[in-house]
């Protein structure tokens, strides 16, 4: 008799960001601000678009992101796309604990020279984010896979 495996942890990243600077190429759309950040524990360099229509940013805060391959606890596979059915759904979900989700996909991994560096660029249905950083830090992250942005304010 085959045993089950047990399911794996959801979280494939985390960190606290601290904003540095607010659309560093100018503003491109009305809705849409480009974020320009650096991680305070694992020391990663992050572009993020967020839609700021649906969630404004306060600068001078800090953020709490984490990237998860699902948005159950347990680690098992989520089954359909975040949206109001899955909010009103009464499970216990890992987004219970944020502000703010995006799903999305990585599309492109790239080596960043001679350090040891990596970037990831995940597409959140147009809204981009690219996280720059040591490699081994980021080895969860493989191309071609759906991954959820969850995001809260720390401040």
């Amino acid at each position: 008799m085959a045993s089950k495996q047990p399911d794996r942890d959801p979280t494939l990243y985390n960190d606290i960001f601290q904003i540095l600077e607010v659309n560093p190429d100018g503003k491109k759309f009305d809705k849409v601000t480009r974020y320009r950040c650096r991680g305070t524990l694992l020391e990663m360099d992050l572009v993020l678009d967020i839609n700021t229509d649906i969630y404004p940013i306060n600068p001078k805060s800090q953020y709490a992101l984490t990237l998860a391959h699902t948005l159950q606890r347990s680690g098992a596979a989520t089954e359909e796309h975040y949206g109001r059915a899955m909010q009103s759904s009464g499970s216990n979900l890992l987004s219970d604990d944020f502000e703010y989700v995006m799903h999305g996909r990585i599309f492109k991994l790239a080596d960043k020279g001679s350090q040891a560096q990596v970037e990831v660029y995940i597409s959140f249905g147009g809204l981009l984010m690219q996280l720059t950083g040591e490699a081994n830090k980021l080895r969860d992250l493989v191309i071609d896979t759906n991954v959820f942005l969850l995001m809260r304010s720390t401040s």
